[in-house]
């Protein structure tokens, strides 16, 4: 025991061997004050010893250092302990509610159980070695924590061979995490064990890969960031997860720009549903997320990527596997570039109340339906000649390519491709269209449900259709022009002709409305259109009540 009133500190220099005998511990600060500090040198001297006196030594022939609560300011320098671990101790050195800790230039091998254990402690591990012991090289327990000086301060150790893991830390040290330490070599990877990121950092590409056991949230008073970088590929387990700001500020930056970065399942043979997925939530700090690769996710039940009132841009992600959604916004608004959403169990994109940007992206074979918005949803509104919505391909899907309120229409470009799904046709929900919009000819035709109103409420809202235009109407379906306020319709069909038709297998007479052109519609024309099927209101298929219409 190293304790006293006098607080008496232990030092032994450089070249001491200690040969250990069975159930012997060294207790540094036990019930009183008290330190140890070991000044082995092993650059000009030949460092410290302690080992097992056995004859045959073998892991946990001895206890190990145990560094407790009362022994601030104890220094592990140049020291080397072997066959430790024994007497039910977590490790050979073993830190228990140590503030100030500090373990440099040491060797820790042959432990029965943990390399080095810390439990409620914070201090500085730097060039050491961690090897051949029974479980972690070095597992730092919630809440121990690493140095805030010279961030990242887990520098230039090793650890391998050992039979668990090569280090294990919570989420608020994975920033501590140098590229310049090895970790490559044991049985399992940098383990992650869920936890909280409060503070602003970096999580790198290491030489092992990361796993994670639990859920890690990135929120706190401090507004934290966490910047992925390029290379890093994490392993969840089942029913974990990472999200941010579900009750405070918290971002997530994922900077997959040379190798990409890999988040994905850490079961064997994978499977969709294998772990939760991303949560950016109501708190989230606008995340961004770029070369981010997502698979197996949707255990939450909504998907890969699920965002909750917030704002989030991707580009370069490719999210697949899904058990759900490859991304899900509610309340929330994407803005897409250069993605793949592919082979996801639902719909590759849903929305419920949220709204899409998206240029540049593929969408494809998933179960579903490839986009999918409630009414309350829609496209990213921008003027008439800038569409939102552009050079995307929607392909394979179970389902339509899209459904989404036709108050959203105008935003389709037409250097989109959206033929090849389970249902060919783009379908829009009723509605008001009060923007200035155009309907783009495009490989697929267009179906509406419910009656869609061209108007608008304090101005005038113009529809442009397009000559190749084909749109199905559902049954009781109208097409209303200036119905309650001003509207107009230019309908442009040429060679190709415009066709307003049923949208039932075997039409008939009546299977929809028509065309109601109200009191508020002068000015709208009409041109090569052939219109079939209607006359479900008992008046016309073409309407016009106090009008001019050409």
């Amino acid at each position: 025991n190293v304790q006293g009133v006098a607080n008496p500190q232990l030092t032994i220099a450089d070249g001491h061997v200690f040969y250990m005998a069975t159930g012997v511990e060294v207790y540094v600060g036990n019930s009183s004050d008290g330190s140890l500090v070991t000044a082995g040198d092993i650059a000009l001297g030949s460092g410290i010893l302690f080992t097992s006196s056995a004859a045959v030594p073998a892991r946990g022939d001895w206890d190990g250092l145990y560094l407790s609560s009362l022994s601030e300011g104890s220094r592990i320098e140049g020291t080397t302990v072997a066959f430790a671990g024994g007497g039910g101790n977590l490790g050979a050195i073993y830190l228990n509610s140590n503030s100030n800790y500090q373990v440099t230039t040491s060797t820790v091998t042959e432990s029965a159980n943990h390399g080095l254990y810390s439990g409620s402690s914070t201090g500085l591990i730097s060039g050491s070695t961690f090897v051949n012991s029974n479980n972690t090289g070095v597992y730092l327990d919630s809440p121990s924590s690493l140095t805030t000086l010279g961030t990242p301060s887990f520098a230039n150790n090793t650890m391998s061979g050992n039979g668990g893991d090569a280090i294990n830390v919570y989420a608020h040290d994975v920033r501590q995490l140098a590229a310049s330490s090895a970790y490559t070599g044991n049985s399992g990877r940098v383990r992650i064990q869920g936890g909280t990121a409060a503070t602003t950092g970096t999580w790198r590409a290491l030489d092992d890969d990361y796993v994670v056991g639990a859920d890690i949230t990135i929120q706190g008073a401090s507004d934290p960031t966490i910047t992925v970088a390029d290379g890093v590929t994490m392993y969840f387990e089942p029913n974990t997860g990472l999200r941010t700001g579900p009750s405070s500020d918290g971002g997530l930056f994922v900077n997959g720009v040379g190798s990409g970065v890999l988040f994905t399942s850490a079961q064997g043979a994978p499977s969709p549903g294998d772990w939760d997925g991303i949560e950016l939530g109501t708190y989230d700090l606008s995340s961004m997320l770029s070369g981010l690769t997502i698979e197996y996710g949707g255990t939450n039940n909504q998907g890969n990527i699920y965002v909750l009132s917030s704002t989030v841009t991707l580009d370069n992600v490719v999210s697949t596997d899904s058990s759900h959604s490859g991304l899900l916004l509610s309340s929330s608004t994407a803005t897409v570039t250069n993605s793949l959403f592919d082979g996801n169990f639902d719909d590759g994109v849903r929305m419920y109340t949220g709204f899409l940007d998206m240029a540049g992206s593929i969408v494809s074979n998933n179960l579903s339906h490839g986009i999918n918005g409630d009414a309350g949803s829609g496209l990213v509104l921008n003027t008439p000649a800038v569409e939102t919505f552009s050079n995307n391909t929607i392909t394979l899907n179970g389902g339509m390519p899209m459904i989404v309120h036709v108050r959203y229409s105008g935003e389709l470009e037409d250097t989109n491709s959206f033929a090849g799904n389970g249902d060919d046709r783009i379908r829009f929900l009723a509605g008001r269209m009060d923007i200035d919009s155009t309907w783009h000819m495009h490989d697929v035709m267009y179906q509406v449900e419910g009656a869609t109103s061209i108007e608008q409420n304090g101005g005038s809202a113009h529809l442009i259709i397009e000559d190749g235009v084909r749109v199905e109407f559902d049954t009781l379906s109208e097409f209303r022009v200036g119905y309650s306020y001003p509207g107009t319709v230019d309908i442009q069909g040429g060679l190709l002709g415009v066709t307003f038709t049923s949208n039932k297998a075997v039409p008939a007479p009546g299977d929809w409305d028509g065309i109601y052109f109200g009191s508020l519609s002068d000015g709208s024309t009409v041109s090569g259109l052939t219109l079939e099927y209607a006359g479900g209101n008992n008046l016309a298929g073409i309407y016009c009540y106090l009008t001019n219409v050409v």
